[in-house]
C-alpha cells in the first residue's frame, strides 16, 4: 500500500464521485457554475429535510423526524469535513457571512426546532400527534415528570448553545487578537 494518509484517500474519493477530474466539469467559469449549482442545492435540500423533519414530528412520525434531520445536517458536515481537509474553516467563512444571512438562518433553525418540541410535548400531553389518525399513532398521555424532564432538556440544550456561542465568540477575538 502506498504511502498516502486517510485524509489524502478521502479527499480523492470525495473528488472522484463528485467528478472534480472529469471533464464534464469544462473551464474554470463552467466549474464555478456548477460548484454554486451544488451549493444551492445543498442548501435548498438541507433545509427541506429540516422541514420535513418538523411535519413528520407534528403527525407524530419521531423516528423519520429524527432521521430526516441527520440526513440533513449529514451533508453539512460532508462540506465542512472536506473543506478542513483543504485546509478551509467553514465556521471561519460562516463568521465573515453576512448579519442578516446569520439571522434569517437562525431564526429558520429555531422555528424549526419550536415546531419539533411543540410537537413532541404536545404528543405527550395529549397523548397523540397534533395532526393524523389519532387511533393509529398513541401514547401513554404524559406525566408530570416527562414535561419536567423535557422543559429541563431544553433549558439545557439553550444553555449549552450559548456557552458554544460565547466560546466561539471569545475563540474569534483571541484570533483576531494574534493577528
Amino acid at each position: 500500500m502506498s504511502d498516502k494518509s486517510l485524509k489524502d484517500l478521502m479527499i480523492a474519493f470525495a473528488d472522484r464521485v463528485s467528478g472534480f477530474d472529469d471533464p464534464s466539469m469544462g473551464d474554470e467559469r463552467e466549474a464555478n457554475v456548477i460548484m454554486k449549482g451544488h451549493t444551492f442545492a445543498l442548501v435548498v435540500s438541507s433545509g427541506t429535510l429540516t422541514i420535513a423533519g418538523a411535519g413528520f414530528a407534528l403527525f407524530g412520525f419521531w423516528y423519520v423526524a429524527l432521521g430526516a434531520i441527520l440526513l440533513g445536517g449529514l451533508q453539512s458536515y460532508l462540506t465542512i469535513g472536506y473543506a478542513a481537509a483543504h485546509g478551509v474553516s467553514i465556521y471561519g467563512l460562516t463568521d465573515r457571512s453576512a448579519r442578516n444571512r446569520k439571522i434569517a438562518s437562525l431564526i429558520g433553525y429555531l422555528a424549526t426546532v419550536a415546531v419539533l418540541l411543540g410537537a413532541r410535548f404536545y404528543q405527550l400531553r395529549m397523548g397523540h400527534p397534533v395532526f393524523g389518525d389519532y387511533g393509529v399513532i398513541q401514547v401513554t398521555p404524559d406525566t408530570t415528570s416527562e414535561s419536567i424532564g423535557m422543559i429541563a432538556g431544553v433549558i439545557v440544550g439553550i444553555v449549552a448553545v450559548f456557552i458554544v456561542l460565547k466560546f466561539r465568540a471569545h475563540q474569534r477575538k483571541r484570533a483576531e487578537d494574534d493577528d
